[in-house]
């Protein structure tokens, strides 16, 4: 795969592509049958977390867009929190397919993090998304308890970035690419660290030659 053609962040009709395969390829718990498609279910929850945020969201809004009833939202999903931590988790995994793969592809390990982040800063600057759903989602639970499932579903998907990006970055000290000295989970919680701060940034509106100063200095770091 040629990591210039990766996008960090996928479209919200790719993402919502990635969940139906992610629900298809799952182990679904023995009992009664349900009554209703799961997985599109799923999806439509996280459009509906992704529009309106998790506070603005009723359970009639989310039934209303499921096609369910409340008995069988609280029966297969548990309650609102638990479905959004679900929800979270699936956005992820959707979501972090296109990053993984540049930051894994053939080649050259630091070229492919200046990729990495050259495509951050094209999709934050393009103006044609509405945030990602974990930082949204982050920024909204600001200041509650760190030990909410939800808050802990969003630092596990940028934690499993990290472990990419640290990857990524011990290949490089392997080729010699980056020097012999570095530590790579320092480094790579910083990259991820600037990743985050640069969606953060587009949601206020930050232009792209600000984003791709940050970008540049992230680069930077490297070397």
């Amino acid at each position: 795969m040629n990591a210039a053609n990766v996008r960090t962040c996928l479209p919200p009709e790719l993402i919502l592509d990635c969940l139906v395969q992610i629900c298809d390829n799952s182990v679904m718990v023995p009992g009664r049958p349900l009554e209703f498609d799961r997985c599109d279910a799923l999806q439509r929850a996280v459009e509906v977390f992704w529009e309106k945020g998790y506070q603005a969201t009723s359970i009639d809004d989310l039934t209303d867009r499921m096609g369910i009833g409340r008995q069988s939202l609280y029966n297969t999903f548990g309650d609102k929190e638990s479905l959004m931590r679900e929800a979270i988790e699936a956005y992820y995994h959707a979501a972090s397919k296109p990053m993984v793969a540049m930051l894994q592809a053939p080649g050259s390990p630091v070229s492919n993090i200046e990729t990495f982040f050259r495509e951050v800063t094209n999709h934050c600057a393009s103006g044609e998304h509405k945030g990602c759903l974990m930082v949204n989602t982050a920024v909204e639970f600001s200041g509650s308890d760190r030990d909410s499932p939800i808050l802990k579903a969003i630092r596990g998907g940028f934690q499993s970035l990290e472990r990419s990006m640290r990857a990524t970055i011990k290949k490089g000290i392997e080729v010699g690419e980056l020097d012999r000295n570095t530590d790579p989970l320092q480094l790579a919680t910083f990259l991820v660290g600037i990743f985050q701060g640069m969606l953060l940034m587009s949601k206020t509106g930050a232009s792209r030659e600000t984003l791709s100063r940050v970008a540049q200095g992230a680069i930077a770091s490297l070397y």
